[in-house]
């Protein structure tokens, strides 16, 4: 799909050229950058969320209120909702590569409560690789202190980020 105009992605900060700091922005623009075409960014506040014109463009949801992220698309109408956004992202320009994980496509009512509504990297896919990593270090290093330990299963979410950084028998491991 080709787009005549770029897609504007309405972000939040807490004043006029403050920090974006949403979570669910966050992922929203890392997916826009992941398909790797030109998007608008239109920095919106809670007060223009309350009482601004973004009220009545990107419409409440069934509580009544208005929710960051939000994008307008090329044809003028507007999305949001992260999980949406990227599922719409990878309908519409599919031949970009995927935003939303296998497995993770199934309806907003399926997600359990109280978790991330979008996983841009299969993270159960990654944790398994991060646990085989780890019992292969514990394996051929005794040395390791659990502290170590306990990093080298927090950090990153491939087995390839773990290497970066870590010590030369994680690296030997990870590049076997």
């Amino acid at each position: 799909m080709t787009t005549s105009a770029p897609l504007e992605f309405y972000d939040l900060v807490p004043q006029p050229g403050g920090p974006f700091f949403s979570p669910a922005t966050t992922r929203t623009r890392l997916a826009l950058l992941h398909k790797g075409f030109p998007f608008k960014v239109t920095e919106l506040t809670y007060k223009d969320l309350r009482t601004g014109p973004y009220r009545d463009l990107a419409g409440a949801g069934d509580d009544g209120v208005v929710t960051v992220p939000f994008i307008k698309r090329p044809d003028g109408t507007y999305l949001r909702d992260s999980l949406a956004i990227m599922r719409w992202l990878d309908e519409a320009y599919s031949e970009k590569p995927s935003v939303v994980a296998p497995g993770d496509a199934g309806s907003e009512d399926d997600r359990p409560h109280g978790r991330d509504d979008a996983r841009v990297l299969d993270r159960e896919h990654a944790g398994r690789k991060v646990r085989r990593l780890l019992q292969r270090v514990r394996i051929s290093n005794r040395s390791l202190t659990s502290r170590q330990e306990r990093e080298l299963c927090v950090v990153g979410s491939s087995a390839h980020e773990l290497c970066e950084g870590q010590r030369a028998v994680v690296e030997m491991e990870c590049s076997a």
